[in-house]
């Protein structure tokens, strides 16, 4: 059984905590004010775009599916972590690519090579990576393990740290560092198809220190008991965070689950607080039962000015996805775009 097609495929797709050809072309976002994000474009307004963007890295295997996790590269470049991968006829799960650096969309990431070479995992089989983290040279990768919880783990090891188990919150689902400080997110599903965001935040130096995690409990404040943890954010079971340096902002980006409205929030910190959610774009979905999943901001990835590169994976829960995916890997292969973001409160 492959990765995502596995219980925790199902978890993630539940409680998600996931250029037409767009290519390396900026789709403009306008904020209409109506804080929608779960569905069409509000009474008045016009049509979301379609984000369909492009496939990346299909020079490299046969079949990409799944979310893209990246994170800055030691040389300038980006390194990428895809959730399954087949390569040459063999299924890769965590396959690690690297892209040189200078990168932009306008090829797609054309230039990507397979990390080291060959093809390689990110981490052991029975883990699922979630964000991706470099910080003082290390590339660290925070994963779930379906039924055992939530931990980090660096590039390439064999085994991981546990640090939170499977009845918290998806800790670790995005993570950005901001000073010596890295900041995880953490989702869990609350009321019908709608979820609550928690945040942890640790020295970059103590990621697999348990005991070195605080979280958030809102008002700038921060509790080292994990049970005391207040929502910083709802609306999502899965949600991703950056920086945007030329906008002095954090953005949050997200789809709700089960949905197909990327929608995107801004905010002074990682914790908050955080704007009105603004409906973007729609996933480009093949089939009416497809959802939008895997939904990941690459800031490392170059792209023009005002902008920021976006991925996001189709997904389904239909009995026959699998079989579906197979005989037509390219419908389900993940979408890579740049957005052009509004102006942010």
């Amino acid at each position: 059984m492959r990765r995502s097609d596995g219980p925790l495929a199902l978890r993630v797709a539940l409680c998600v905590v996931p250029c037409v050809a767009l290519g390396g072309c900026a789709v403009p976002l306008h904020d209409d004010g109506a804080g929608a994000g779960a569905g069409a474009a509000p009474d008045g307004a016009a049509p979301l775009p379609v984000l369909a963007g492009c496939r990346p890295f299909q020079a490299l295997a046969s079949r990409v599916a799944g979310a893209l996790h990246s994170a800055p590269a030691a040389d300038g470049g980006v390194l990428f972590v895809v959730d399954d991968a087949i390569v040459g006829g063999t299924d890769v799960p965590a396959l690690t690519l690297v892209a040189p650096a200078g990168a932009t969309l306008d090829d797609c990431l054309a230039g990507a090579a397979l990390a080291g070479g060959t093809p390689s995992s990110a981490l052991p089989a029975s883990l699922a990576p979630q964000a991706m983290l470099t910080a003082n040279g290390a590339t660290s990768l925070f994963y779930a393990q379906a039924g055992d919880g939530y931990g980090v783990a660096s590039l390439g090891a064999t085994t991981g740290t546990p640090l939170w188990t499977s009845d918290r919150p998806a800790y670790g689902t995005a993570g950005v560092v901001s000073g010596a400080d890295a900041y995880v997110v953490g989702c869990v599903g609350a009321r019908f198809l709608d979820g609550d965001c928690y945040l942890a935040r640790a020295p970059v130096a103590s990621l697999g220190d348990p005991s070195a995690y605080a979280y958030s409990v809102g008002g700038g404040r921060w509790t080292p008991r994990v049970d005391e943890a207040f929502p910083v954010t709802s609306g999502a079971t899965a949600v991703d965070l950056a920086w945007l340096p030329d906008r002095q902002r954090w953005v949050l980006a997200y789809v709700p689950p089960l949905g197909s409205t990327i929608t995107v929030r801004s905010g002074l910190a990682p914790a908050g607080p955080w704007s009105t959610p603004i409906a973007v774009a729609t996933c480009d979905l093949a089939d009416p039962d497809m959802f939008c999943a895997g939904v990941r901001l690459h800031p490392a990835v170059t792209t023009s000015p005002g902008t920021i590169a976006l991925s996001y994976a189709p997904a389904s829960l239909s009995p026959d996805a699998g079989a579906r995916r197979a005989a037509s890997p390219e419908a389900w292969w993940p979408r890579l775009a740049a957005l052009a973001l509004p102006s942010l409160p």
